[in-house]
């Protein structure tokens, strides 16, 4: 039986308690991505018996390996998440599954991506019509699921699926649409077309999706300009090297948002593209922040400027008034202006999460990320954020279970290993918080951001020789590249030189460091509270003083 045919009847097994308690327990460390040998340390059991308990599980499962297993168990998370409840809602809600096309060539990916994403963009712009976002439909996908279990796992009342077949020049477009309650095709339409016209063609494809499901007519405002074909070409190519989200990738997809930029001016989404890319080199990458927040904001200001109706571009905006000028209030009204213009944009939710977070607006934050994770239930980033948001304010065991099912996503996601190393590392948990934080370095290749969270780990533990080591690498480093100040107040803070760290805080305050907004509201700054300077770092800001932590 081919292992996607499989998957609902391994997955009622599982759910059935065809396991026993400490098969469960290996279960949820494998798909976490430990070893054998990391799971008999962490639980005091022999290797061997843990390998014996991982063959038993794939045995009992009807699974071929580790690797199934996990996926099994993941599965089975979600659905007791959402409780296996149908979500109530009006109309539509409608999961485009990524588009196939024949070949493996990156000119034949990235158009085949392009025009799904595409088309969910003028389905929700111009038809008001709730389509999920794109990622979670791809990784039930490649996890192997059938169309049908899909839609029952993002509780979708419609799939689309489309195939695009090459012959030199020619392409053929096949749309299908079909309906979750029966997995009946209510719609298959064909649209032949040139390479070069592939990027004009969504709008036809999408009125005729919204017709067979009896949405309203497109707004022709909404609908894209046919004159951009070129511009719309270098956008999707960006695009596709941006959804791999590695620094290297970024930089490859700026280059091709700015090339758009050169082809058609007045291309609203390729300064929304150059502004969201520039955050996040700014935010995560290390580099030095002012000249690329100011690229970001300029872009985003151009994107408004073009389309004051696009929610991506009001979103891209808000979210430079909130980590650069820290004009929280414009912020604010940027977020929610985005929001009233697309009711289903994922980001818009979470980036307006972010703020309230900020602010210690935990309920606010808590019910927005939870909306965004309905529309997209299977992202990575936004698993990351609700466990920010319960770290934030103080709630270690759920942040870490939001934390952990993103590991089990994607095992190798060096954000969620660093930030659950830094949680295990609050509820004392030191010899689980340093396993994952030793394979984020190993995996970031010695980022000096989760060289940090370890020396912060050590300070947690008494280790101050261990503690002190990272702090001397950090600051020989700084001789050869830039290192955010903030990294060796994180190595200091769990120590007893808070003077010191409040220094390098200051000195981050100087240089407009966006991550400062995060960090100060984090439990582990928490603890320069008492501090002189914190209550002034915090009031520059904006940001509201909290009480510190106690149990150092």
């Amino acid at each position: 039986m081919a292992y996607g045919r499989a998957m609902d009847t391994a997955l009622q097994s599982l759910q059935t308690a065809a396991l026993t308690g400490r098969q469960r327990e290996i279960l949820s460390l494998v798909a976490k991505g430990f070893t054998n040998v990391d799971i008999g340390e962490l639980l005091g059991i022999a290797r061997g018996t843990v390998k014996n308990h991982v063959a038993t599980i794939i045995e009992r499962l009807e699974v071929s390996n580790r690797t199934e297993a996990s996926t099994l168990f993941l599965q089975a998370e979600l659905q007791s998440k959402n409780g296996g409840q149908t979500s109530r809602r009006h109309g539509p809600r409608i999961a485009v599954l990524p588009f196939r096309s024949a070949g493996t060539e990156t000119c034949r990916r990235y158009v085949a991506q392009g025009l799904g994403e595409a088309i969910i963009q003028v389905l929700t712009n111009a038809h008001r019509l709730q389509v999920l976002a794109p990622e979670s439909p791809r990784r039930l996908q490649e996890m192997g699921l059938r169309r049908a279990a899909i839609g029952r796992q993002l509780q979708a009342t419609h799939i689309v699926q489309g195939l695009i077949t090459f012959s030199g020049e020619q392409l053929r477009i096949r749309i299908s649409v079909y309906d979750c309650a029966d997995d009946s095709e209510l719609l298959v339409s064909e649209y032949p077309c040139t390479l070069q016209q592939v990027f004009t063609t969504q709008a036809a494809i999408a009125a005729a999706i919204a017709a067979r499901l009896k949405a309203a007519p497109a707004e022709d405002s909404a609908c894209p300009s046919t004159a951009h074909t070129e511009a719309a070409h270098a956008f999707w190519r960006g695009r596709f090297f941006w959804n791999k989200r590695t620094p290297e990738d970024i930089v490859s997809s700026l280059e091709l948002f700015q090339q758009s930029i050169n082809a058609s001016a007045d291309f609203t989404l390729a300064y929304v593209g150059i502004a969201d890319a520039c955050h996040q080199l700014g935010m995560y990458t290390g580099m030095p922040t002012a000249d690329i927040f100011q690229k970001a904001r300029d872009a985003a200001q151009a994107a408004v400027q073009l389309d004051q109706q696009s929610a991506q571009a009001q979103t891209s905006l808000a979210y430079s008034h909130m980590v650069f000028d820290w004009d929280f209030e414009r912020a604010e009204q940027g977020f929610r202006r985005a929001l009233d213009l697309d009711e289903n944009y994922s980001w818009g939710y979470a980036w307006h999460s972010y703020l309230c977070m900020l602010q210690c607006r935990f309920d606010e934050a808590l019910a927005l990320v939870l909306r965004a994770q309905d529309l997209d239930p299977l992202s990575a980033p936004l698993y990351i954020h609700v466990g920010h948001v319960y770290r934030s304010r103080g709630l270690y065991d759920q942040a870490i279970a939001e934390l952990e099912r993103c590991i089990e996503m994607e095992p190798l996601n060096i954000r969620a290993l660093g930030w659950l190393a830094a949680t295990h590392a609050e509820v004392g948990q030191f010899s689980i918080a340093e396993k994952y934080i030793q394979r984020a370095i190993e995996l970031s290749r010695r980022h000096p951001h989760l060289l940090a969270v370890l020396g912060y780990i050590y300070g947690r533990m008494g280790e101050s020789g261990r503690q002190q080591a990272l702090l001397d690498e950090l600051q020989r480093r700084t001789e050869s590249e830039f290192i955010s100040p903030l990294f060796p107040a994180m190595c200091l803070v769990a120590g007893s030189d808070h003077a010191a760290a409040m220094g390098y805080i200051e000195r981050a305050l100087q240089q407009r460091a966006p991550m400062l907004l995060h960090w100060l509201c984090d439990p582990m700054f928490r603890h320069l509270s008492d501090q002189p300077g914190y209550r002034q770092v915090a009031e520059a800001l904006g940001l509201p003083v909290i009480a510190g932590q106690s149990g150092l």
